[in-house]
């Protein structure tokens, strides 16, 4: 059981979201499905412990936009991941640093690497 931490999943992709949602709740977390522009509301409703955000939502490098704004106010004291398809590691690390997210997870790899990586992201936040 993984205590009920809350994920936020925000994604413009309806099937990643639930498909993500899916698997974390089955692995005992309270998983939100967000679309990108319900963030800041969601975000306040539900308090999570961790917010699993895509890069590209709609435009290129909105997800970058939006965890920069949202580490200076709402998510100051939240880990925002980047949960992306990107293959290029040097550009993810560059949006990462560029953001202040606290780091990426591979959208693709199979779902056990997936808990495994937001395990290592809520346990390094508390």
């Amino acid at each position: 059981m993984n205590n009920g931490k809350t994920i936020l999943v925000v994604d413009d992709s309806a099937f990643i979201r639930k498909w993500t949602v899916d698997i974390l709740r089955q692995a005992g977390y309270q998983a939100i499905e967000c679309a990108d522009m319900w963030i800041a509301e969601s975000i306040k409703t539900h308090q999570p412990n961790l917010i699993l955000m895509d890069i590209n939502m709609g435009t290129a490098r909105s997800g970058v936009i939006a965890a920069k704004s949202l580490k200076k106010n709402l998510a100051a004291n939240i880990p925002i991941v980047f949960y992306s398809a990107s293959r290029n590691q040097t550009e993810l690390v560059e949006d990462v640093n560029e953001s202040q997210a606290d780091g990426y997870i591979q959208k693709g790899q199979d779902s056990a690497l997936l808990l495994q990586d937001v395990a290592r992201f809520i346990q390094s936040a508390a």
